[in-house]
Parts: C-alpha cells; sequence; structure tokens
C-alpha cells in the first residue's frame, strides 16, 4: 500500500497562505506500509489535524511518473530549441487537455497549467495572457486541430505547431518507459 501525505490547508499551522505567484509550503510524504498496518497508521493520521491523506494505492507511482516525464519532456523540448515561441507551451496545454499523453492531466486555466509546471520545479514559463490569447485560438480536438489564424500563417506553421505535440508525446513516453522499467529493477 502506498500513501501519499500533505497538510492540510485550512488549518492554522506553520504553514501560510499565499497568492498564486508563490505557493503555499506543504510536504508530501510517501509511506510503503504493509496492508495489516493500514488502519493503525490511518488512525495515527487522524488525530494531527494538519495531515490529510490525498492518496492511496499503488497509482500513486503512476502519478508520480506521470509528473516526471512531463517535466522531463518539457526540459528536453526546450534544450532542442522545439520551444520557438511563447505560444508553443499553448500546444502542450490544449494536447494535454485533449488527453494525448495521459487521461490524468487536464487543466481548467492557463494558470492552472502554469502553477503545474512550477510545481515541477520548471521556470522561465510563458505568461497567462499568452496562454489565454493561443489556447482560445486552437479548435477541434488533436490531431484535427484548426487554428483562428490559419488564414495567415503557411501550411509549414500548422504542421510544426502539431509536431510539438509529437516530439511532447515522444519524449513523455520514452521517460515513461524509462522510470516504469527502473521500477521493475528494483
Amino acid at each position: 500500500m502506498v500513501w501519499r501525505l500533505m497538510p492540510r490547508k485550512d488549518t492554522p499551522c506553520a504553514y501560510t497562505h499565499t497568492s498564486h505567484k508563490t505557493k503555499e509550503k506543504l510536504k508530501e510524504i510517501i509511506l510503503r506500509i504493509k496492508d495489516s498496518a493500514f488502519q493503525t497508521i490511518l488512525d495515527f493520521i487522524r488525530l494531527c489535524p494538519a495531515a490529510e491523506v490525498i492518496g492511496t494505492g499503488d497509482n500513486m507511482d503512476i502519478k508520480d511518473n506521470t509528473d516526471r516525464s512531463f517535466a522531463c519532456s518539457v526540459i528536453e523540448l526546450k534544450a532542442r530549441n522545439v520551444f520557438i515561441t511563447p505560444a508553443d507551451y499553448a500546444y502542450i496545454m490544449k494536447a494535454a487537455n485533449d488527453e494525448v499523453f495521459a487521461k490524468s492531466l487536464f487543466f481548467l486555466t492557463p494558470s492552472e497549467f502554469i502553477g503545474y509546471l512550477e510545481l515541477l520545479g520548471l521556470n522561465d514559463l510563458v505568461s497567462r495572457s499568452t496562454l489565454y490569447k493561443y489556447v482560445g485560438n486552437i479548435s477541434g480536438k488533436y490531431p484535427n486541430w484548426v487554428f483562428a489564424d490559419s488564414d495567415k500563417i503557411n501550411q509549414y506553421e500548422i504542421l510544426r505547431r502539431k509536431n510539438i505535440v509529437v516530439q511532447f508525446l515522444s519524449a513523455f513516453l520514452k521517460e515513461n518507459r524509462r522510470l516504469a522499467d527502473a521500477q521493475t529493477d528494483k
């Protein structure tokens, strides 16, 4: 059994609430415990008002792999200069919402997407206004996207935008496979 614990946001603790630009100080703890100790550990956690269980089960490793794969893919594409405009992040966000990478990745707003990238430890990110502008210019579901500015750009730019998603997906799956292989070797 795998548990992920983190402090509750609604309790007055050593943690302070801050704006969206800075993150609330939270810690996560991942515990591997025997099934026979499940109830005992749960009872101990209930005694601490500053902690809550936010997930249990074997899927915690999968979510961690998804996050790591996503972060590594962004870093790889930045290093290979695939992202040539700030708008290129919008195509990744839209593809994530179209469930191209993983069903667990969905972002209601560009602010949520930027917050996710910051949570992953990524920096030099695109602005919210740029994401809002470019995500709003994409209609349809990948790979059948239609761009609002398609009358102003050539076919190569349309292909480049869609190819960003292909390259990201390739890097994402490669890293996800590497992480899964590393876990099975343990």
